[in-house]
């Protein structure tokens, strides 16, 4: 099967998402086009010389070019859709690719469903992207309506996803997220070692993996942890966004350690430092769509969680403690301080995560496809 991946992530992201998973786990059986979206940052990107990368024998990603401008001026996205689809039809025909199947994640590149004569066309859901701040929320609705009636297939990760989608389409599916269970597993390794920035911070450790953002992100929280705990290192393992203003949240700002990004594939050396992962959500509309990976990723690497209650992890509270009030927060960390924390609960835990595992869930998506595709 070949497959085009319209996605909605760069695929070396410094976090690995959904997208990037079920496209590494494709090609390992087939081959797979997998197109950045399309952004524009400045005027030299149009001059790039290598715009196509070989991660490996069968998966090819795809840096597309695009002219800078106002993001939806209709004239230039029509520009930028002519561009796009030029570029992909040229390398579709310079793979031999016989198009068999075309997944599209965001809305944003919804107009392409059925332009390559696929076979079978997926719309894979990931977030609630009407629902997004400071993105257009009209325009994101209309298109992506338009991209679920058009697709034959779609996926989403959530229960809330899964009941304001599936009146668009009858083939609509609930596939969660999962986590690369081998991966974060390596917490358990005796002989892997944390990096110097985190080794050197004193315990306890509380931690979070992932970009900082007013969206999802209940930064009063965070500040309250390192404002009332001060004997604690709250560390903070990827990047800032610009519409984070720390000088209202002082203590995050001036005790929290804000390592920013690392590469994925150092994610579980930092994670081995970490005492307590904490997952701090706003509680909007944004993050009731949410399927939180980063949860699971933690339970692969055996670490106690602290979380907000989100309704598509409140079946775990087996293993994972919930609060929302920030008091209520620090003492579910302290409790997790003080509880066992032995190999046999660590080992516990990655059970647990592997209950969610990468493997069977792009397992089940290509069983979906294939079924599509004989139809």
């Amino acid at each position: 099967m070949d497959v085009l991946y319209l996605s909605s992530h760069d695929f070396y992201d410094f976090v690995w998402f959904r997208p990037q998973h079920i496209a590494t786990r494709l090609s390992r059986k087939h081959r797979v086009l997998y197109v950045q979206p399309a952004r524009a940052k400045k005027w030299r990107r149009l001059c790039k010389c290598r715009r196509l990368v070989n991660h490996n024998e069968n998966l090819h990603i795809y840096d597309p070019p695009v002219i800078p401008g106002i993001r939806y001026s209709k004239t230039l996205r029509r520009i930028n859709q002519r561009l796009l689809e030029r570029g992909i039809r040229k390398l579709i025909g310079r793979l031999g690719m016989k198009m068999d199947a075309c997944i599209i994640s965001t809305p944003f590149m919804g107009e392409f469903a059925k332009r390559f004569g696929e076979n079978v066309t997926v719309y894979d859901c990931n977030d609630d992207w009407p629902s997004i701040p400071r993105l257009p929320s009209d325009f994101l609705a209309r298109e992506e309506q338009k991209l679920m009636k058009a697709a034959d297939v779609v996926f989403v990760t959530s229960r809330e996803l899964y009941r304001r989608k599936a009146p668009f389409n009858p083939s609509t599916f609930l596939v969660p997220s999962g986590t690369d269970v081998e991966h974060f597993s390596k917490c358990l390794e005796q002989r892997l070692a944390a990096p110097d920035d985190i080794s050197s911070l004193p315990h306890p450790v509380i931690g979070t993996v992932g970009s900082v953002n007013n969206t999802k992100d209940n930064l009063a929280l965070l500040n309250h942890i390192a404002e009332s705990r001060p004997d604690w290192s709250l560390a903070i393992v990827g990047p800032v966004m610009p519409d984070v203003n720390l000088d209202e949240y002082p203590a995050l700002r001036d005790r929290a350690h804000l390592l920013g990004k690392k590469d994925y594939r150092e994610l579980p050396e930092y994670l081995k430092a970490f005492d307590v992962c904490v997952l701090a959500y706003r509680q909007n509309g944004f993050t009731r769509n949410v399927n939180p990976t980063k949860v699971f990723e933690y339970l692969s690497a055996g670490k106690p969680v602290v979380a907000t209650p989100l309704d598509d992890i409140r079946h775990l509270d087996s293993v994972i403690s919930f609060a929302e009030r920030p008091d209520e927060f620090v003492k579910a960390i302290e409790r997790c301080l003080d509880e066992d924390d032995s190999p046999d609960v660590r080992r516990r835990r990655v059970e647990i995560g592997m209950r969610y595992a990468w493997d069977p869930i792009v397992d089940e998506i290509e069983r979906h496809m294939t079924r599509q595709i004989g139809a």
